[in-house]
């Protein structure tokens, strides 16, 4: 009679640590799920941020029309890569329209920046898009009318 109640005592209390010890895992799986996710978003938002730093022109160090200049390259890189062809057009001369390609940019370097008058200047850019060419170079050409720079053409 006592070996069946030590049995069945024994049973109980191992169903008992057992059950215990499953529901523990089922409690440390969606901190770990959570975890995993607030990783995946740092990274995410990293990746975003790094992203940004690399497809625009740095304005720092830059003033005046100069730098103008440098903006509305960065704002054309904006639009395009946004597919917001309504703002990308109103960059260029209406005379010289350009439509917008639903190519990427990935990075854009300044190589320099040149005045050829007061009203005409060019930005030499070099362009990596999405792709998955080797990055090439891009000129950009301004013309200020209205005391307003715009685009005037991209070779």
């Amino acid at each position: 009679m006592y070996v069946k109640k030590f049995l069945l005592a024994s049973t109980l209390i191992l169903s008992v640590a057992l059950i215990a010890g499953c529901g523990s895992d089922e409690a440390k799986a969606p901190d770990s799920d959570l975890s995993t996710d607030q990783e995946t978003n740092k990274t995410e938002a990293n990746e975003q941020v790094k992203e940004n730093q690399q497809v625009y022109i740095d304005e720092s160090g830059h003033e005046g029309d100069e730098l103008e200049l440098i903006k509305i390259v960065n704002l054309s890189t904006k639009y395009r890569n946004e597919g917001n062809e309504e703002e990308y057009l109103k960059l260029f001369n209406p005379n010289n329209m350009k439509t917008l390609t639903p190519m990427k940019i990935e990075s854009i370097q300044l190589e320099s920046v040149n005045f050829r008058s007061e009203n005409v200047g060019t930005v030499r850019t070099t362009i990596k898009y999405d792709t998955k060419e080797e990055p090439g170079e891009a000129l950009f050409i301004f013309e200020k009318t209205d005391n307003k720079w715009i685009i005037s053409g991209t070779d």
